[in-house]
């Protein structure tokens, strides 16, 4: 039996990037809930990034990344 496999997100927009890992997660947990990540389905993750760490929203459209305004 094997293993499902998750989607992969082939589109990542950076929100932020931030010195601590904490910071980052406590970022990631608060867009989580946002209204705009909500409707469109993206993903956030947090990666670290040379030295940092970057909060990053995945879709698989490039589309539903875009900001109005």
């Amino acid at each position: 039996m094997t293993t499902p496999r998750l989607p992969v997100r082939a589109f990542w927009r950076t929100d932020g990037t931030y010195p601590n890992r904490t910071a980052a997660a406590s970022r990631a947990r608060a867009i989580r809930w946002h209204p705009f990540i909500i409707e469109r389905g993206l993903a956030v993750r947090v990666t670290a990034t040379a030295g940092r760490y970057a909060v990053e929203v995945g879709a698989n459209d490039s589309r539903l990344l875009r900001r109005e305004g």
